[in-house]
């Protein structure tokens, strides 16, 4: 016997809307390598520089520990990344890129969420270049670690303009099957009819 839902034609399927609704943004709205190469570099000189500073200002003082030194400015860091990307000031990368970080549904990712994807450059040395050369082929210009933590990257002005349902996609790229959550716009993932 022949299950009906099998032999009928794929549009009268119903979808798994289990993980909910997203966004999608226009395709000029979403941020890609080259804007995200200057976020890095900017980003990454402005920590250099505050963490220098700390530990400028910690070793003078004769009673400062190299643990509390290190503790304090990792925790630096961690806001840095987490907490002012989200706020309404943003890093100071950015700011001067014109950039900000949305969930897919649009909201400012959690604390939580911003350090499970700052986490995910932990996974392997060569991530930077990976997930950037992701980022030039992916349809929106996310890196995988936005497609793992279900962030986007959109200018800062971006607004949505239309909502459709959350699914999880499969990717194969050098050997490796990547499972992750992704707004699908009506008619495909750039919008054709």
């Amino acid at each position: 016997m022949v299950d009906s839902n099998l032999s009928s034609a794929p549009s009268n399927r119903k979808r798994d809307n289990s993980l909910g609704m997203g966004v999608y943004y226009a395709d000029a709205d979403y941020v890609g390598a080259l804007r995200r190469i200057g976020v890095l570099l900017i980003d990454g000189v402005t920590l250099f520089v505050s963490a220098s500073i700390l530990a400028a200002i910690g070793l003078s003082l004769d009673r400062t520990s190299e643990e509390i030194l290190f503790a304090v400015t990792l925790a630096m860091a961690w806001l840095y990344v987490t907490v002012l990307k989200t706020s309404r000031f943003r890093t100071l990368g950015y700011w001067l890129m014109d950039c900000k970080i949305v969930t897919l549904s649009g909201t400012k990712p959690s604390p939580i969420r911003l350090t499970f994807r700052a986490m995910l450059w932990r996974v392997s040395s060569s991530n930077l270049l990976y997930d950037l050369a992701w980022c030039g082929i992916d349809e929106q210009k996310q890196t995988l670690r936005d497609r793992f933590s279900g962030t986007t990257l959109v200018r800062n002005g971006a607004k949505p303009i239309g909502t459709a349902p959350i699914h999880l996609s499969c990717c194969t790229a050098m050997t490796y099957a990547y499972f992750y959550p992704q707004v699908i716009r009506p008619g495909g993932l750039r919008g054709e009819a």
